[in-house]
């Protein structure tokens, strides 16, 4: 069951922590802010998944990433995972996790991010939210099926 899948994960990633270049951080569960640049609006990410090897890429140091966005009235969403202000510091506004979006990067492109401050670190996501937006991942109509089987795999490493 993916309840299970996600007790699972939950219990392999424990509370140790993963030397990111100069940063120490909790392995899953870390927050970026993905900035666009000045005339845009930036992104908050998710890290949903410790680095690991990506089967279906063939990819080493390989983390799932989910990002969200503010609900706005009459247009459509995602109600999979619903973010409410203030459970985080970045979101303002009732948000969603944009699981069509998810994406699969690496731990060295996150590092350089990170050091050229194109990534800003926030805010660790607390455990109840980090569930909430995996189980979410396992019962979005609108994530890529990929995306649950890399899941699936990064708890099985």
């Amino acid at each position: 069951t993916h309840s299970g899948d996600i007790a699972r994960m939950q219990r392999a990633r424990g509370n140790r922590p993963l030397i990111c270049g100069a940063l120490v951080c909790e392995k899953s569960r870390y927050c970026y802010l993905l900035s666009q640049g000045i005339m845009t609006t930036s992104s908050i990410y998710f890290l949903l998944t410790d680095p690991c090897f990506d089967g279906e890429l063939n990819q080493e140091n390989a983390i799932l990433l989910v990002n969200c966005s503010s609900v706005k009235p009459d247009k459509p969403h995602d109600n999979a995972c619903y973010i409410e202000q203030g459970e985080h510091e970045f979101i303002k506004h009732r948000s969603y996790i944009v699981y069509k979006q998810a994406r699969i990067e690496t731990l060295e492109k996150i590092e350089r991010g990170i050091s050229t401050g194109r990534f800003i670190k926030k805010e660790i996501i607390n455990d109840e939210l980090y569930k909430r937006i995996l189980k979410g991942a396992f019962t979005s109509l609108h994530i890529e099926r990929r995306y649950t089987r890399f899941i699936k795999s990064a708890i099985a490493q």
